[in-house]
């Protein structure tokens, strides 16, 4: 109840207390409880070597989730050593015992060919096994192999209806792919509201790349109403997850005052970031600030760097604002 929010505010320290002194009595799903805590420094200090051991007895004991848990920490090297022979063996007993995270765990290393030859087949089987047991990921990765045709036959239709299972389990990739779908037409009518819809369910469960679309979708009233403060906020939370085409986006709003106060420091460091990714309009609007001097220091050296890399990047723009004997030092810059 500590963690859970009922009947009370959640406290970690608290049920790690509690977690620990049901753990002494042998409650193994406490043991479990308590060495997630553990492992994750979540109310009480990190202590790995005693989380793993915590894990140990409770899946010795019987408690399965506690044995995907351990397979996991062994699968990533973060016990005394990378052992992925002892993973597959103890996600293939856990599986065994209906514990349905670590039926998926072992159909991605099925379909990877960790530990063994790659087997698509069994893959789909087991991830089968898991999305029936509501992990939604492993719903979304049997609809990829039912897309594809890989290890069974291939059938569009289960798979978007896998891909929805997925979304509504909590997987944004699920609600990602179906949002795409429906947005280009394929193996559906097109449907850009629908799409719109899905797309912004995936952003909202933690995909950035589906924040930076809908963001797109929102600066031209594709699908939804226009609305240019939730885009630039959605194109600021694509950025912070590296998304470098969103950066620019977003620098143009700071660096312009669309519909924001005009900040054009905080403006010209988001385009920086669009221009490191190699986005080349984020080179050129960047060039354009250090021209003219305004909101940056005036340098031209710079200005005319920036403008060589989108014209290299293939930006007509930025090519014309180089001299001829620079232009000439871009491949093909010549032809535009």
């Amino acid at each position: 109840m500590y963690l859970d929010n009922v009947p009370m505010p959640r406290d970690a320290a608290k049920a790690a207390a509690f977690s620990a002194k049901a753990c002494e009595g042998n409650d193994l799903g406490a043991c479990d409880r308590l060495a997630d805590l553990l492992w994750r420094a979540d109310g009480v200090g990190a202590d790995r070597p005693r989380a793993i051991s915590l894990f140990q007895k409770a899946c010795d004991g019987g408690h399965m989730p506690a044995c995907r848990n351990l397979a996991q920490a062994e699968l990533r090297g973060e016990t005394v050593r990378k052992d992925v022979n002892a993973a597959r063996d103890l996600f293939t007993k856990a599986c065994a015992a209906g514990e349905p995270g670590a039926c998926y765990q072992l159909g991605l290393m099925r379909r990877d060919g960790v530990a063994a030859a790659q087997n698509p087949t069994e893959a789909g089987t087991l991830f089968d096994k898991a999305c029936q047991g509501k992990i939604g990921s492993a719903c979304y990765e049997l609809g990829l192999l039912c897309a594809a045709g890989r290890g069974l036959p291939q059938d569009l239709p289960r798979a978007m209806l896998l891909y929805r299972e997925g979304c509504s389990l909590g997987e944004a990739r699920g609600c990602l792919t179906l949002g795409l779908l429906f947005q280009n037409g394929q193996a559906v009518m097109r449907d850009i509201r629908r799409s719109a819809l899905l797309l912004d369910e995936a952003c909202e469960k933690g995909s950035a790349d589906a924040c930076g679309r809908v963001a797109k979708m929102l600066q031209v009233g594709d699908g939804v109403l226009r609305n240019d403060q939730k885009a630039l906020a959605l194109h600021e939370r694509a950025c912070a997850a590296n998304l470098v085409a969103n950066c620019y986006e977003a620098g143009v709003f700071y660096a312009t005052g669309r519909f924001v106060p005009r900040d054009v420091p905080k403006g010209a460091a988001l385009l920086q970031r669009g221009c490191d990714g190699n986005v080349p309009a984020a080179c050129y609007v960047l060039g354009g600030l250090y021209v003219s001097g305004d909101g940056v220091p005036l340098d031209a050296p710079r200005a005319r760097e920036l403008f060589f890399k989108a014209c290299r990047g293939g930006h007509e723009e930025a090519c014309m604002k180089l001299p001829p004997e620079v232009r000439r030092q871009v491949p093909d810059a010549s032809k535009r």
